[in-house]
C-alpha cells in the first residue's frame, strides 16, 4: 500500500562532506515545482512539490520516499533522483539517506545525523518531518 501525500523526491548521487545549509521553504517561489532544501558550494537540492509517499522496500520496510534534483551551482547541471529515509531512522534520528534512480533501483546511500551540516542530513530532516507529521496524523485518528 501506497500513500501519497504532499511530496517530494531529492536527487543526486553524491553529496558533498562539507558544511551544507538548509534553505527555508519559504524562498522557493510560490509557482515552481521545486522546493530547495539545502545547498553547498557545489550543489543544490530540491524536493519535487507533491511527490512525498509512503510506502515500502521490497523486503517490506515502512519508508518514505521524495523525488528530488541535484543542480551544479557553476554548471547548472541537474540530476533526478529518489531519496528515502526508512521509519526507523526517522524516529532515531539518524541512518542511511537511500538514493535511487528514478525507476527505483539502488544507486548508493549516505550517513545522516537528524539536525546535522551536511547535505544529507538537512535532506532527511525534510523527509522525516513530514513523515513522522504524517504518521501523527493518522494516530490521533485511531480509537
Amino acid at each position: 500500500m501506497k500513500i501519497v501525500i504532499f511530496g517530494f523526491v531529492l536527487a543526486a548521487m553524491s553529496f558533498s562532506a562539507v558544511s551544507a545549509t538548509p534553505t527555508s521553504a519559504s524562498n522557493a517561489s510560490s509557482d515552481s515545482a521545486w522546493v530547495e532544501v539545502s545547498s553547498t558550494d557545489t550543489q543544490t537540492y530540491s524536493v519535487r512539490k507533491g511527490s512525498f509517499e509512503i510506502t515500502q522496500t521490497k523486503a517490506g520496510a515502512p519508508i518514505a520516499v521524495v523525488l528530488g534534483q541535484s543542480t551544479g551551482v557553476n554548471t547548472k547541471a541537474v540530476v533526478y533522483r529518489k531519496w528515502y529515509v526508512s521509519k526507523d531512522d526517522c524516529v532515531g534520528g539518524l541512518g542511511k539517506l537511500v538514493i535511487l534512480s528514478i525507476n527505483g533501483d539502488y544507486a548508493g546511500e549516505i550517513d545522516f545525523v537528524s539536525k546535522g551540516e551536511s547535505a544529507a542530513s538537512n535532506i532527511a530532516d525534510t523527509i522525516c518531518s513530514v513523515y513522522l507529521e504524517e504518521i501523527k496524523k493518522q494516530q490521533s485518528k485511531g480509537m
